[in-house]
């Protein structure tokens, strides 16, 4: 055994057992059709194969990339049997039940694209706002350019400027890796 651990590359972003409620036969393997408003584009999938991402959910660590997707494997898991419980007797659960169902409700609302895309814009928005606040602050040009100087790069007002207008503009997008965005949602 080479001690590597196999590494799933498809995650989904909605669970293939919720999915698996929009099928005929109630399966992950049971057919699904997918509706995409963005491309205006419909096929028939199945659960398993419907809303899922390559790493979407995998993580910078060493040896086990996808320590966050088997930990919503197991929110999911336990998640699904109190769901269909909850189907079966029209009753909001207690305890334990309760708090598997309300974490995997929770975990389903973040996880989605869209909110990423939120959270990105959010984040873009809230470091230019910051960094402005920075570059503009008196003294800055003197602090900023210490700054390089200790990294051994020389910048005149000029350079700095220039550093000014390029980050603020639209082809600068100040963002979180992915890492970061599992971790945080």
């Amino acid at each position: 055994m080479s001690g590597k651990m196999n590494q799933e590359r498809h995650h989904h972003y909605v669970a293939a057992f919720q999915l698996a409620g929009f099928t005929v036969d109630g399966t992950k393997t049971g057919r699904l059709y997918v509706i995409d408003r963005k491309l205006a584009k419909e096929w028939q999938s199945s659960p398993i194969e419907a809303a899922k991402e390559r790493d979407y959910n995998a993580v910078k660590a060493q040896p086990d990339q996808n320590v966050i997707e088997r930990a919503f494997g197991k929110i999911e898991s336990e998640a699904a049997v109190v769901i269909k419980e909850i189907v079966q007797t029209r009753q909001i659960p207690e305890g334990p039940s309760f708090d598997w169902f309300i974490n995997y409700v929770a975990l389903a609302a973040a996880r989605v694209p869209w909110i990423r895309k939120i959270v990105e814009s959010v984040t873009d928005r809230f470091l230019k706002d910051h960094f402005r606040q920075v570059f503009n602050k008196p003294g800055a040009f003197d602090k900023i350019r210490q700054e390089f100087a200790a990294l051994g790069f020389k910048l005149d007002q000029n350079g700095f400027e220039e550093i000014k207008e390029h980050m603020f503009s639209d082809e600068v997008r100040m963002n979180l890796d992915q890492t970061t965005m599992v971790m945080t949602t």
